[in-house]
């Protein structure tokens, strides 16, 4: 399934995720294509995909933009990245990322971090877009630094993980700072 907005890069296929590509996915896909296309590993994995998919992809000045990246050679879903907290008024927004441990230090991530970020400078129109991340993710705050991110401070106990509190660090990149 490919839209209009599907980005392609030397490695990747990056669907962009909206309410029509998702209203296809849950409405004409049996449950095992659609574990297929969302990566599901298992039926509550496409459950909670469900659930998110039923609460709708916006909120008053809130919106939700993001990819399904696949490996292009194979189109099997590997991951997401993009923009789960948009603030359309204020032109800024919160990326996300993550990617399947089996292509983990590929350069994948960043392939498709440089594709999505200029998506949203460029066709979303974004001044600043903003990462959160866990003061021990190493490898996400360097992948950040490379597209020059900057560290803004510490948000304390921000996140609850399994029942704990955790920090989170702001970083930020500013359309006018992005490196080229």
């Amino acid at each position: 399934m490919t839209g209009k907005d599907t980005i392609l890069t030397e490695r990747l296929k990056l669907i962009k995720v909206d309410q029509q590509v998702l209203d296809k996915v849950f409405n004409e896909l049996t449950s095992q294509q659609q574990m297929d296309f969302l990566g599901c590993k298992n039926i509550t994995e496409l459950q909670e995909q469900y659930t998110r998919y039923s609460l709708g992809l916006s909120t008053f000045n809130r919106k939700f933009l993001y990819f399904f990246i696949r490996e292009k050679s194979t189109d099997k879903h590997i991951g997401w990245c993009g923009f789960h907290t948009w603030y359309t008024d204020h032109y800024r927004a919160e990326i996300g990322y993550t990617l399947d441990s089996d292509f983990h230090n590929k350069g994948l991530m960043t392939e498709a971090l440089d594709a999505v970020l200029n998506y949203g400078f460029q066709k979303m129109r974004l001044r600043r877009v903003e990462a959160l991340v866990g003061t021990d993710n190493l490898p996400s705050k360097s992948l950040l630094r490379k597209f020059g991110f900057q560290y803004e401070g510490l948000l304390k106990k921000h996140y609850n993980i399994n029942g704990k509190n955790e920090d989170s660090e702001i970083h930020a990149l500013l359309n006018s700072e992005q490196i080229k």
